[in-house]
């Protein structure tokens, strides 16, 4: 991995980064989690649970997906697939302007989707809001103008 080009997210597990994969020739995103047990321990169970998430096919598009984790210098690293921005930073970024009603659908519908799969898997997300729902672009930067 070349060194991390911009940080993603900070908080208080650790960071995440942006980087240059070497070998797939990619961004990614890697989540650097703080070298303290009771963080080291939640992370191996969220691989644990992103691995199950993964077995599905029908569903990855729905949930974020690990590309592969490592340990380095006692922190544990999850490399994921990058995507967009969080709906929280989507918000922000426009202002907190109400979404026109089909696209509130549409984040509902997906939503929806992805946590009933995980029902089905016996998975229940404990953390559920914006900052933890990510668009799949940065593409998506404007909220489409609504029709009057």
């Amino acid at each position: 991995m070349k060194r991390a080009t911009s940080w993603i997210f900070v908080g208080t597990f650790g960071r995440v980064l942006e980087c240059w994969d070497r070998e797939t020739h990619e961004y990614v995103a890697i989540k650097v989690v703080r070298s303290i047990r009771k963080y080291r321990d939640a992370a191996m169970i969220e691989i644990d649970v992103l691995n199950r998430l993964a077995e599905n096919e029908k569903y990855r598009s729905l949930c974020v997906q690990i590309q592969r984790w490592f340990d380095y210098r006692n922190h544990i690293c999850i490399v994921f697939e990058k995507l967009g921005p969080s709906l929280y930073d989507f918000l922000k970024r426009n202002r907190y302007q109400p979404f026109p009603v089909e696209l509130v659908r549409e984040f509902g519908r997906q939503l929806l989707e992805s946590v009933a799969y995980m029902h089905e898997l016996r998975l229940i997300h404990t953390d559920l809001k914006p900052e933890n729902i990510l668009l799949v672009s940065s593409e998506y930067i404007k909220v489409p103008s609504t029709k009057v």
